[in-house]
């Protein structure tokens, strides 16, 4: 039996080329796949004459250019090793990866990341699962994680449909504001058709002992389909949501976030934080949340086996 991990190109970036390896790995009966793999796949596709510029000068171009480009994902695969930690379920060597034993029936948050960014939210069709409601819940842990919360400290999540909290949005914006201790709660004003959570997802924030405003806060936005280059900007300058929807804004806006499954490449990154905030992608989530929530776990767990098993092939 095999498993459909799709095919990978010569042209395709280093990011690319990593989670091929990585799915690769996942579907393997020893769970390994290696620097050999990657380059025979290259070698198969037939697809080394479509990089172009740095590679134009190589002579061998179905073997050296092919070595060179394994060597780029290797040390992208390494970058991921070191930003996920503990979060990260596989071992790596100069050669070859290593998915550690057991690590899809555990709950490890990269590896729902991972088959969410390859195969999309429909992709376990028959899990009875919504992963982008469970993407949602591992945002919000991430990001409690990474505020460190304590006694004075709180978390929400905001997105629609909300499942825990106020339905209607402005009884979510009265108790968002009550949770906070800042923003007086929701103005009086006519609701919008697209309202729902005017696209603020999760929101989390540090509080003092004493009841004086000025905390820190930070509002995000969850993207985990295909179009989440898009969303960047859904979520507007906190001030400006703040001032849109609350009585009495807080004094200090909030910082804006976005989270993301995927993994974003080098040359992506300082654009798309400039213009979504604090970016959270699959490694600095897995990172700050190496294992999902109980509530979610068995969830992530049957949405990630129903989407490898979608896949297999005799």
């Amino acid at each position: 039996m095999t498993v459909d991990i799709g095919s990978v190109l010569a042209s395709n970036d280093a990011c690319t080329h990593a989670d091929w390896l990585e799915l690769k790995a996942l579907s393997a009966a020893d769970g390994n796949s290696s620097f050999q793999d990657l380059v025979a796949e290259i070698r198969r596709s037939g697809s080394t004459d479509a990089v172009q510029d740095s590679y134009e000068a190589l002579v061998d171009a179905r073997g050296e250019m092919s070595e060179q480009l394994a060597d780029a994902v290797f040390t992208e695969l390494q970058e991921r090793a070191e930003a996920a930690g503990c979060g990260y379920p596989f071992t790596l060597t100069s050669e070859a990866i290593q998915l550690e034993s057991a690590a899809l029936q555990s709950d490890s948050t990269y590896l729902f990341l991972l088959l969410l960014s390859r195969f999309g939210v429909s992709a376990g069709k028959g899990s009875s699962v919504r992963p982008e409601r469970d993407f949602e819940d591992i945002s919000l842990a991430a990001a409690e994680s990474f505020f460190g919360l304590n006694n004075h400290d709180g978390s929400y999540l905001f997105a629609f449909p909300r499942r825990t909290k106020p339905a209607g949005f402005p009884a979510a914006v009265d108790d968002l504001a009550r949770s906070i201790g800042e923003g007086g709660g929701a103005k009086p004003i006519p609701l919008l058709a697209w309202q729902k959570d005017a696209h603020l997802d999760v929101a989390v924030w540090h509080g003092f002992s004493d009841p004086w405003p000025g905390r820190l806060i930070a509002f995000g936005q969850c993207a985990a389909g295909s179009n989440w280059a898009g969303k960047l900007s859904e979520l507007p300058d906190t001030r400006n949501w703040c001032q849109a929807w609350m009585v009495d804004p807080p004094i200090v806006p909030p910082v804006r976030m976005f989270f993301v499954p995927h993994r974003l490449t080098r040359d992506d990154w300082k654009t798309r934080a400039a213009i979504g905030g604090v970016v959270f992608e699959r490694c600095r989530i897995a990172y700050h949340s190496p294992r999902i929530p109980t509530q979610v776990r068995k969830r992530v767990c049957r949405w990630s086996k129903t989407v490898l098993a979608a896949r297999v092939y005799p």
